[in-house]
């Protein structure tokens, strides 16, 4: 009995366990105690004469009264709370934008392009340059990554999953391909893409071999180059095996994955063990205002799927996860540096195309009940994006920092707490690697928990008058790298962003901050760097 009621053995807290037991117990316990009150009389067990048996047989009703009584001791010793154990929150790792950098050191490069990637960890290791951690500017090498992948085992060895959500692959990877190796065939650049790929995986793989790796696709993953996918790559056939099963864990749920994987990079799959789950991963580069070659058709083809499938999620009464690479809403960084001078500029810049924006916020926000998360990166910064509506609290698109620090950023990850009886985030712990020490640190809190629409809408509106929580974002916002990204004199255009996500609500957010053609105040505005 204690065995059939406890087959969620990893799940099993240590007083479910306990309760469990104690149960099992008071159940032997009784039992012995009613054996003692109803002692068995067959002829099998007994060594006493048939006389004896005939004068202690009990009569049928007596048999049916122990048989309810044994029943009743039965019914009390399931541990009716089981369901609690699976309403014990649960944990994953998350992080974004690795940006791994095989050119880090460019006199390896020919070797690691003839040898198989299963050699790479000693090629690798054999470089000063690759055994360094990046300064800030620079992308993520050897060091980096090990130096990652250490410190989220280290704290959290066995996550129930891990979130990377989008740009394995570094920034600029076929032109610096092409410059070092002087090979000009895009197969040639194509097959190393494939062996930098593999070797990410088998590193994940390395330290995290139980645990499903849920990934969207950033604007550099592909062959084609920085936002340049095309529906039905290369890319994605040559990628589904090796994500699909290594990463994603799939085994019989393949071929639904791979149906929509290898046409555009996008899937549906759920984490194992939480049947009451989907997770959808959309391929956002073909919503990117950058990404024009596409065309209008995988986008299009996304939404209709996207739709589709969380009207059936939400029909089944299950609760979804969105993953995506380039969240909704205004590029601040863009936005800065295409509008000097002005504090309402006259022409904000959309990291998404607003064809795409705006069905894409509706399919989010038309099912409130059933979208439980949604997961972004690409900005290299911890943000957030609320999608809000008129018809009660919004979503909001969770945005991390980057492992990479080419915009000058800390590398970052995330522990994600979840609670299982909606799948929303409980809350998280941000760990950053301090580049001047080398130092793996928790970074202070800064926002409220759980981490939903509705605290963070409060959130978001508590900031702007006061302070205290305006500097405790500001100081994030950044992996805690110094000095602060984001100061006081540009504060309000992150702001403005975080709640208003096409151009006409991002000026109107912003005109509750300045009077519309006010000049910035009178000292420089520094903008930080940052993703187009």
């Amino acid at each position: 009995m204690f065995y059939a009621c406890c087959a969620k053995k990893r799940t099993l807290s240590k007083y479910g366990h306990a309760f469990c037991q104690n149960r099992l117990t008071r159940f032997c316990a009784i039992a012995i105690h009613t054996q003692a009150l109803f002692p068995h009389t067959g002829p099998d067990t007994r060594l006493e004469s048939n006389a004896y048996h005939s004068t202690r047989r009990k009569s049928p009703k007596q048999r049916q009264i122990r048989l309810a009584v044994l029943f009743f001791l039965l019914l009390l010793s399931i541990p009716w709370a089981c369901p609690v154990w699976a309403g014990q929150n649960f944990q994953g790792l998350w992080c974004s934008d690795i940006h791994f950098d095989p050119f880090f050191d460019p006199a390896i490069v020919p070797e690691l392009n003839r040898r198989p990637e299963k050699e790479w960890p000693s090629i690798l290791a054999g470089s000063p340059l690759q055994g360094r951690l990046p300064k800030a500017g620079e992308q993520t090498g050897l060091a980096l990554l090990e130096s990652t992948l250490q410190a989220m085992r280290a704290r959290l060895a066995r996550p129930e999953f891990i979130i990377c959500s989008g740009d394995f692959l570094a920034h600029g990877f076929n032109e610096k391909y092409a410059a070092i190796t002087g090979e000009k065939n895009p197969a040639a650049c194509s097959a190393f893409i494939d062996k930098t790929l593999s070797f990410l995986v088998s590193r994940f793989t390395f330290y995290f071999p139980d645990a499903p790796v849920l990934f969207s696709l950033g604007n550099t993953d592909s062959y084609e180059g920085d936002y340049r996918a095309t529906a039905h790559s290369p890319f994605f056939k040559a990628s589904a095996p090796l994500l699909g099963q290594a990463f994603l864990k799939t085994g019989q749920d393949e071929k639904t994955f791979a149906a929509t994987y290898r046409q555009g990079g996008y899937f549906e799959t759920r984490l194992l063990g939480r049947k009451n789950l989907r997770v959808f991963s959309l391929n956002t580069t073909f919503f990117s205002r950058k990404t024009s070659k596409a065309g209008p058709g995988p986008a299009a083809e996304q939404l209709a799927w996207l739709e589709d499938r969380i009207d059936h999620a939400a029909r089944r009464k299950e609760k979804v996860w969105v993953l995506m690479h380039i969240p909704p809403g205004i590029s601040v960084y863009s936005t800065l540096q295409k509008n000097p001078g002005r504090a309402v500029p006259k022409k904000p810049v959309l990291l998404l195309n607003q064809t795409y924006l705006a069905p894409l916020k509706q399919i989010l926000t038309r099912y409130p009940d059933t979208v439980a998360a949604l997961f972004a990166g690409h900005i290299h910064r911890n943000d957030f994006r609320l999608l809000r509506t008129d018809a009660g609290p919004p979503a909001v698109v969770l945005v991390t920092a980057a492992v990479s620090p080419v915009f000058d950023n800390n590398p970052v990850f995330r522990v994600v707490t979840v609670d299982p009886a909606g799948f929303t985030i409980a809350g998280m712990e941000e760990w950053f690697l301090d580049l001047l020490t080398g130092k793996w640190q928790r970074g202070a809190a800064w926002g409220p928990r759980p981490l939903t629409g509705k605290t963070l809408h409060r959130f978001w509106q508590e900031m702007k008058d006061t302070p205290a929580l305006a500097d405790r974002y500001m100081a994030a916002y950044n992996g805690f790298a110094k000095p602060d990204a984001i100061t006081g004199q540009t504060f309000a255009f992150y702001h403005a962003a975080m709640g208003a996500l096409d151009a006409p609500g991002y000026q109107q957010a912003l005109e509750g901050w300045f009077l519309p053609d006010t000049p910035p105040p009178a000292d420089v505005m520094t903008v930080p760097a940052g993703p187009d």
